[in-house]
């Protein structure tokens, strides 16, 4: 008989026979029937047309061997991990978030494509991903257009992640987090690979617990014919700002934009104190004034050991005064300690002692080898994990420990 002329109730009765002659296929049959509830709403012509993909792919005598051809493949279990290092290169990605043919049945190895990605001036806006599309009813929408996306950025491209001390979930405390479930095309033939950076500035983008580098789909997970397979994870990030995806599977590469917004975690914080005091140091103005907020006000305070009192000042135009004063005297700041100085702090202010200051005007006030300052600096930050205040000094009280003995 020609399954394509059995009616449905032919069908029905010709698995129940089946599942009574195969143990195996009954096995299988009960496996469908107890998918998830989201699965479990679909009409019962997708379930009828399931259980016949499982038939086929059995290789059960009642269906012809010539349909067996046109079936999709029917893969098991999700699998997250960390993929081995770059090795192949293949064509470049789109940024635009539609996706670029490159070829089919890669290996994992060959996903390793080149980072295709974007470069975002600080400032300018960010040209996040907005197409979206719901491929499936039982997941959420695709950012994108590709074979595989992310669901759970906003409408307008947008990821709201935790600091690391607002998810009690999170073990990896020096990333923030947000989770992002997964979508894979059943069409997809293989694994999927994905990675990412910020756009607009230097830090990474890292997955899961603890944070890795990349994260790798393995293409084995049960989806029902037509349906997408799925894969909970998280995002993890370090500073708010414009970033990017980049999602390679065996036949496309796709490049997903998105604005993060969350707090600055305090690795981004120590980064920047550590940036300023190199470039400082190295008589650089314009990369030590890199290092301060270009959002919110900016302030310092220290010690003039030319008048041996305190000054302090406001805004970028004061700071970029006091720099330039201070590097043209040579003056060397040599760090002994960098410490959370107020960890109740949202944002974080971070203490900084040195342990040896240097200049023209400490050698002119009789100590050519410079002096080990009695006090450190109070450092505090904005949300990006930019500086924002620079108090290196008596902050405010008596101007005594400004002066050299």
């Amino acid at each position: 008989m020609n399954p394509t002329e059995l009616s449905e109730i032919d069908l029905r009765a010709e698995l129940r026979r089946q599942a009574d002659d195969h143990p195996e296929l009954a096995a299988v049959r009960d496996r469908l029937t107890s998918r998830r509830d989201v699965r479990a709403r679909r009409t019962s012509a997708s379930l009828l047309a399931a259980a016949v993909v499982v038939v086929l792919l059995l290789g059960v005598t009642l269906v012809a061997p010539r349909l067996r051809s046109h079936l999709p493949a029917t893969p098991v279990g999700p699998t997250l991990s960390m993929a081995p290092s770059p090795t192949t290169t293949v064509a470049p990605t789109s940024a635009t978030g539609s996706p670029t043919s490159t070829g089919s049945n890669v290996s994992v190895a060959a996903l390793h494509r080149p980072l295709q990605l974007p470069t975002v001036r600080p400032g300018q806006p960010c040209p996040v991903t907005l197409s979206r599309h719901q491929p499936d009813p039982d997941l959420g929408v695709v950012q994108g257009t590709g074979p595989a996306g992310p669901i759970g950025l906003s409408a307008a491209g947008v990821m709201k992640y935790l600091g690391p001390a607002e998810s009690n979930a999170i073990t990896d405390k020096s990333w923030g987090a947000y989770k992002v479930l997964w979508a894979v095309d059943s069409a997809v033939n293989g694994p999927v690979l994905v990675r990412g950076r910020q756009l607009d500035g230097p830090h990474g983008l890292r997955f899961n617990d603890p944070a890795v580098a990349e994260m790798l789909l393995a293409g084995t997970k049960n989806a029902l014919p037509g349906g997408w397979r799925d894969y909970p994870g998280y995002t993890r990030l370090q500073a708010p700002g414009c970033y990017a995806y980049q999602v390679d599977a065996p036949s496309s590469s796709t490049v997903i934009i998105f604005r993060a917004e969350g707090p600055a975690v305090g690795a981004v914080q120590l980064t920047h104190v550590k940036g300023f005091i190199a470039a400082y140091n190295d008589g650089d103005v314009q990369g030590a004034l890199s290092h301060f907020s270009r959002t919110q006000p900016v302030g310092f305070s220290d010690c003039d050991y030319t008048t041996q009192q305190l000054v302090d000042g406001h805004g970028r135009v004061q700071l970029t005064a006091w720099l330039s004063r201070n590097i043209g005297q040579h003056d060397r700041l040599v760090i002994a300690n960098i410490f959370d100085a107020n960890p109740d702090q949202s944002l974080g202010v971070l203490g900084v002692s040195f342990g040896r200051r240097s200049s023209d005007a400490i050698a002119h006030a009789g100590h050519p080898s410079g002096i080990t300052p009695t006090l450190g600096a109070k450092i505090k930050f904005d949300a990006a994990g930019l500086i924002t205040e620079f108090s290196n000094g008596p902050f405010g009280g008596p101007p005594d420990s400004c002066r050299i003995d």
